[in-house]
């Protein structure tokens, strides 16, 4: 009689949660082996999985692109995302998104394991894309003028704009 001890190859811990089979056959020292292999299949159900972000947008940023790495706590998992709303939809890791609108924004994905477990608590990322400021010139020379010298204002939508001028 021979043991063996399975140790997971799929996941931290042992095996990932799903169907699994082991099969097994003997042979004999004439080197015949059995015609059926013994057959065993059973199933992991360690429960739902855990999903992180890894990485994203700034939390400010003037971007209206937005990049998302994730991942999850078990292997062999497909992913939910959803931007700006409770609808999730089919991603993978990285999602990628353009033309966001300029305001606070929130990303959440989840994970879903092989027996349809789904994370409980999406994980989630907020950040804020930020609106470019708007340049007013509020005074100008008289055109046409005989001054050699020139004298400008202006302003910005944002109060904590800086500006940068040329001539």
């Amino acid at each position: 009689q021979a043991r063996l001890v399975i140790v997971g190859d799929r996941a931290a811990g042992g095996l990932a949660d799903g169907e699994h089979q082991f099969q097994v056959r003997a042979i004999n020292t004439a080197g015949i082996a059995s015609v059926e292999p013994a057959l065993h299949e059973w199933l992991v159900e360690a429960g739902a999985p855990t999903t992180t972000i890894v990485s994203g947008p700034p939390a400010t940023t003037l971007s209206t692109s937005a990049s998302f790495t994730f991942s999850a706590n078990e292997a062999g998992v497909t992913f939910e995302c959803a931007l700006e709303g409770p609808t999730c939809g089919s991603c993978a890791s990285p999602a990628q998104y353009s033309d966001v609108a300029v305001g606070p924004r929130q990303f959440q994905v989840r994970a879903k394991d092989a027996t349809g477990n789904l994370d409980p608590m999406p994980a989630s990322y907020a950040w804020t894309i930020l609106a470019p400021p708007e340049t007013t010139i509020d005074s100008v020379p008289e055109d046409p003028t005989e001054s050699t010298t020139a004298t400008f204002e202006f302003s910005s939508d944002q109060a904590d704009a800086t500006f940068e001028c040329a001539l």
